[in-house]
């Protein structure tokens, strides 16, 4: 499946699927959610001109998970992530990640900050929404039938 910016963005991952799109607000920002069966859910953030600004993979104990949530911050370049295993994480992103070659410090910042280390819920996250101002957000999950 193509994706376009005003310009073909390069695929994520060979042979991904693209599950979800979501703009930011205000800055030139596109976060593309998608899932391969070889490497499992990836979230790609794109800059205006199409590059790759960073890939975030899913969390390592549901590898094979796939996002099932985006949501920008209003203001900031801070993405909020929702996961098929109930995590949520706010990723912050930076134009400059895109000289690593797109590979920001995303792990090390997980690492270190412990974003994402504790499951918020027990299912897949199905609601990521922001407060206007971004001081707050809201999560919900998807209840499965038991």
């Amino acid at each position: 499946m193509a994706l376009y910016f005003d310009r073909l963005l390069p695929p994520s991952t060979k042979g991904a699927l693209a599950v979800d799109v979501e703009w930011h607000p205000i800055q030139g920002f596109i976060a593309v959610a998608a899932y391969s069966e070889e490497k499992g859910g990836i979230v790609v953030v794109y800059n205006e001109p199409g590059d790759i600004l960073d890939t975030i993979e899913a969390p390592p104990s549901t590898a094979s998970a796939h996002s099932s949530a985006l949501s920008w911050h209003p203001t900031r370049p801070l993405l909020a992530i929702g996961w098929e295993g109930g995590e949520v994480w706010c990723v912050p992103v930076s134009e400059t990640a895109s000289k690593f070659g797109g590979k920001s410090a995303t792990k090390d910042y997980m690492k270190q900050s412990g974003a994402g280390a504790e499951k918020l819920h027990k299912d897949p996250v199905g609601l990521l929404q922001w407060s206007r101002l971004g001081s707050r957000m809201v999560s919900g999950d998807q209840v499965r039938d038991s």
